[in-house]
């Protein structure tokens, strides 16, 4: 027999082998019933398939998470090689937390696959996911539980998962827009729930696990709920308005107290408006305003004369020139910034984003430059009192006016003088500054109560004397 004829045969019994058990199969008696209990036996397969792998690539990349564990907190922690660091970092991930359990609990009404097909999902979520978190898919998912029909019988004997229908989801669809309705609930958030839910629908049907089906949010729902939402927009525009208003004018009428200097406004309230002055002339959603130092501003075109040179100690010359270059790129930017404005302010960004100029709105130089005055003007003492520290770290400051007081016996008031480093402070103001001191230094000595007074005087005395 030759090649072919071997061949053909091989081929005609492989064939044989395919048509016979259709052939048997075709021959049973295939009434309603049965066919149901095939297709259920399929859908209850294709669940179970689904499950078993999620559940074991899970396990596999997340071995330290208990797959039926009501939550997995990738913020806990966890010591390797004796260092304790967060799950998130140990299985490079940007997840947060998974609630399973709230998904679970919700479609306990439902037949068992329901919540064993919503743990797999949620499995295959953090399988697949490189954001924080599935908030919207543990909601989507949540859903399910308005498919629910009365049902007297065993719970093992309710509709399974694999009977689900189309029209069971536009059952879905109608109960989130009774509740948007009634409840005032965002229509936008629902709106974007039902949408996972159908994405997950999707999922589902990809693995045979429910039927083949047109899943889809109606367009009649998504065009009422689009309308509500919008309604509900220009509702709470209308609301923040009204809120806002009155507390705009109030902003303004507090930085005018502030420019001419009003006995009323304590010196931390005129901070805080120099602060947001300094926001609202170099407006960026990333500054960092509390990061800026006294030279972060930048006036002359001086400021730009020579251009960064490198460092002649450097022993790494590769790091020290890639420093130089970003040195320079910066230096060129800035330079070209300044020609175009006339103050520019060196800021920098959030989230370990590099320092760079950002030009101030030329309109309210002049509110910017009163307003970096004024903090510059109110942290004078703070950089004195660092400056002293940083040369005398063990030697408390104490300003000339008060400095007879060094090595002798002081009083409350006296204390209080030297807090405030003001000479003329009446009794009672420095009576009010010294408070928490005192009450410091009782939790630290714990004295009894008739050596209290005498014991923390002591105590300040002995730091004083340094």
């Amino acid at each position: 027999m030759n090649h072919k004829t071997k061949a053909s045969s091989r081929t005609a019994q492989r064939t044989t082998e395919l048509i016979e058990p259709i052939a048997i199969k075709n021959t049973e008696p295939m009434g309603s019933g049965t066919t149901e209990q095939i297709e259920v036996r399929r859908f209850e397969k294709a669940l179970n398939d689904f499950c078993t792998k999620t559940r074991l690539l899970f396990e596999q990349r997340f071995p330290s998470f208990d797959y039926n564990a009501d939550t997995w907190d990738f913020k806990g922690t966890k010591v390797v090689d004796g260092e304790r660091i967060t799950l998130q970092q140990l299985y490079n991930t940007k997840l947060t937390r998974i609630s399973p359990a709230l998904v679970v609990n919700d479609l306990n009404v439902l037949h068992p696959s329901f919540a064993n097909a919503a743990r797999a999902v949620l499995a295959h979520g953090a399988l697949q996911r490189a954001n924080k978190a599935l908030v919207d898919i543990e909601e989507g998912l949540r859903l399910l539980k308005y498919t629910a029909r009365p049902f007297n019988g065993e719970k093992s004997q309710m509709p399974t998962l694999g009977s689900l229908s189309l029209e069971d989801l536009r059952g879905v669809e109608r109960s989130v827009l009774n509740r948007v309705r009634s409840q005032g609930l965002s229509a936008g958030v629902q709106r974007s729930y039902l949408l996972n839910l159908y994405f997950v629908i999707e999922l589902l049907q990809s693995r045979g696990v429910v039927n083949r089906m047109h899943a889809r949010l109606s367009s009649d729902i998504n065009v009422e709920l689009g309308g509500i939402q919008k309604q509900q927009k220009k509702d709470f525009k209308n609301r923040k308005a009204a809120e806002l208003d009155p507390s705009i004018a109030a902003l303004s009428d507090a930085i005018v107290e502030m420019v001419d200097d009003s006995p009323s406004l304590p010196p931390i309230y005129k901070a805080v408006l120099s602060v947001m002055g300094l926001e609202m002339c170099a407006p960026s959603r990333i500054n960092e305003i509390l990061t800026l130092s006294i030279k972060d501003r930048i006036i002359s075109n001086s400021d730009y004369e020579d251009e960064p040179q490198g460092d002649e100690n450097d022993t790494d010359l590769t790091a020290s020139e890639e420093a130089l270059k970003v040195r320079r790129h910066l230096h060129r930017a800035h330079a070209e910034m300044k020609n175009a404005a006339d103050i520019v302010l060196t800021m920098k960004g959030s989230k370990g984003a590099a320092w760079g100029p950002k030009p101030i709105l030329d309109f309210m130089a002049d509110m910017f430059n009163e307003c970096f005055g004024r903090l510059i003007e109110g942290g004078q003492r703070s950089r004195m009192l660092v400056l002293h520290y940083e040369q005398h770290p063990n030697e408390l400051y104490l300003p000339p006016s008060l400095e007879h007081f060094r090595g002798k016996a002081l009083n409350r008031w006296q204390i209080g003088q030297i807090l405030l480093l003001d000479p003329e402070a009446s009794e009672e103001v420095s009576d009010s500054a010294s408070q928490r001191i005192f009450e410091e230094l009782r939790k630290a000595e714990k004295p009894s109560s008739h050596e209290r007074s005498s014991s923390v005087i002591c105590t300040f005395n002995r730091t004083l004397n340094k």
